[in-house]
C-alpha cells in the first residue's frame, strides 16, 4: 500500500490523551546545549553549539521540547554561519541528518513522542544502544562504555484532524520497518497536509504508539512537566543498564518486549 493510498483509508480522529518524550537533560551534567544530543568534542556537536549561538533565530528562552522545529529551518540556521575550514555542502549534511528520522527526511522537525513511558524509553534505548555499536565498531580498541542522561516529560494534548495507523500494522509492515523510506514518504505527505500528528505502531515495543508531531501548535503551552529521570549505561562488557536518576540511582528493570539490538 503506498503512503497516499493509505492515507485515502486512514479516517481523520482525535486524540485527547498524553504524550511521554525522553529528552536530553542536564541532570546531572551541566551541559547549555544538552538538548542538541551530541557529546563535547564531536565535530557535529561543535557546529551546532556555533549556529545555536550566532543564529538569532533559535530562541533559548523556549521550551526545550519546542527545539526540534526550531532547528529545522535548514537556509535560515546557516545563513549568519560561514567557515573557512569546512564547505557548505559538508556542513550541512549533519545537519539535515540531525533531524532526519522515521517521519522526517531531514527537510523538516518531528517532535516524536509515545503513548506510554516505556515507549519513549524504549526508542531512546534502541538509538543509544546503536550509536555505541557504532561507536564500537569505528573505535574497538578505545570504546569501552557510554553514560546518558535523559528526562521524561509528560505532555496532555486534544487535537482533532489526526490520523491513527495503528489498526494497519498488519497490512503495513513499513510503518515499523528498519528501512525509513515508507514512513519519510508518509511524513512529507502529512507535513504538506497540515496534520499535527498522527499514531502509529511503536518499532521498538510491542503493542506500543509513537506519537510523531509534525506542528508546533500541538504542543501545548504550559502543560509540560517532568515527571522522571533515567541514567542510561552502555558497557561494553555488560551491555546496557537503566537506571532512575533519583537520590539513590534506582536499578530500573527494562521490560521483555522491548526490541533492542541486544535481545536479537
Amino acid at each position: 500500500m503506498e503512503p497516499s493510498e493509505l492515507l485515502d483509508q486512514c479516517p481523520l480522529g482525535t486524540y485527547d490523551g498524553p504524550c511521554f518524550r525522553a529528552i536530553y537533560t542536564s541532570f546531572p551534567s551541566r551541559n547549555l546545549y544538552s538538548d542538541i544530543g551530541f557529546r563535547e568534542g564531536d565535530p557535529d556537536f561543535e557546529i551546532a553549539m556555533h549556529l545555536a549561538d550566532s543564529d538569532a533565530s533559535i530562541d533559548f528562552s523556549q521550551p526545550q521540547q519546542l527545539r526540534p522545529f526550531q532547528y529545522s529551518d535548514l537556509d535560515n540556521f546557516l545563513r549568519t554561519y560561514t567557515s573557512e575550514v569546512i564547505p557548505r555542502e559538508n556542513l550541512l549534511f549533519p545537519l539535515i541528518n540531525m533531524q532526519k528520522g522515521r517521519f522526517s527526511d531531514g527537510t523538516f522537525g518531528v517532535f516524536y513522542a509515545a503513548a506510554e513511558e516505556a515507549t519513549s524509553l524504549a526508542e531512546v534505548a534502541f538509538h543509544f544502544i546503536e550509536d555505541c555499536q557504532y561507536e564500537i565498531k569505528m573505535s574497538p580498541q578505545i570504546f569501552r562504555s557510554w553514560d546518558i542522561d535523559k528526562r521524561i516529560i509528560q505532555i496532555e494534548i486534544v487535537e482533532s484532524g489526526i490520523y491513527d495507523f495503528r489498526p494497519f500494522a498488519g497490512q503495513v509492515p513499513e510503518l515499523t520497518a528498519d528501512a525509513l523510506e515508507y514512513c519519510q514518504a508518509l511524513g512529507i505527505l502529512l507535513k504538506k497536509r497540515k496534520i499535527p500528528l498522527a499514531l502509529t505502531p511503536s518499532a521498538r515495543v510491542e503493542r506500543g504508539t509513537c506519537i510523531p508531531i509534525f506542528s508546533e501548535s500541538a504542543i501545548p503551552k504550559g502543560q509540560v512537566r517532568t515527571i522522571h529521570y533515567y541514567h542510561f549505561k552502555f558497557d561494553r562488557a555488560t551491555g546496557l543498564k537503566v537506571k532512575k536518576s533519583d537520590v539513590h540511582q534506582t536499578d530500573w528493570t527494562i521490560p521483555a518486549d522491548w526490541k533492542l539490538p541486544l535481545n536479537e
